[in-house]
């Protein structure tokens, strides 16, 4: 079920969360095929160093990630019932991140100029378990952390012109999945 506000205008300021929209062992999976995929550098249009720290890799569509890009596909199918956007389908792979101790990405949208100027959904998947790590909150200007957002297999869908942050992380690793649609 979705958590969030009452009505689509909410949602705007009200980023939408969806607590198990994936399962832990789903998550594992996601771990997996995360970890073998292909390390790109990802961050801000015009890089500033420090910005961001962590890993990031893409994770392609394949026969074996298929079933992965069907699920996030219908997650954002079903937000954007919210948002009414005029979305067409994913504008990049899959992206996983892993932010290590120390790792995070200060504040930012993830709509832009160039090749991100057409986001207009971001969808970021939990992939640890909040016992794993501490710090590392995904935060909202003018709202700060959404605790549930935490838990493994917790999805949050927002518009791409919000401005979010991933804080530091203090101790542990986080790992998460993002795609925009």
């Amino acid at each position: 079920s979705i958590i969030g506000a009452q009505t689509p205008e909410d949602f705007i300021s009200n980023p939408i969360r969806l607590p198990g929209a994936f399962s832990a062992a789903e998550c594992r999976t996601i771990v997996t095929l995360g970890e073998a995929g292909k390390a790109v550098i990802a961050g801000l249009s015009r890089p500033v160093e420090g910005y961001r720290t962590g890993v990031t890799k893409l994770i392609g569509l394949t026969s074996e990630t298929e079933w992965l890009y069907a699920r996030m596909g219908e997650i954002l199918v079903a937000v954007n019932d919210w948002y009414q956007f005029d979305i067409r389908g994913f504008v990049d792979s899959l992206l996983y991140c892993t932010y290590p101790e120390q790792g995070q990405f200060d504040w930012h949208v993830d709509c832009g100029e160039g090749a991100t100027s057409t986001r207009k959904i971001t969808l970021s998947l939990q992939l640890s378990d909040g016992a794993e790590y501490d710090g590392g909150a995904l935060e909202f200007a003018g709202q700060g952390e959404l605790p549930e957002a935490k838990r493994i297999g917790t999805a949050v869908a927002f518009p791409a012109f919000v401005h979010h942050r991933v804080a530091s992380v203090t101790r542990g690793v986080r790992r998460s999945l993002v795609a925009w649609a």
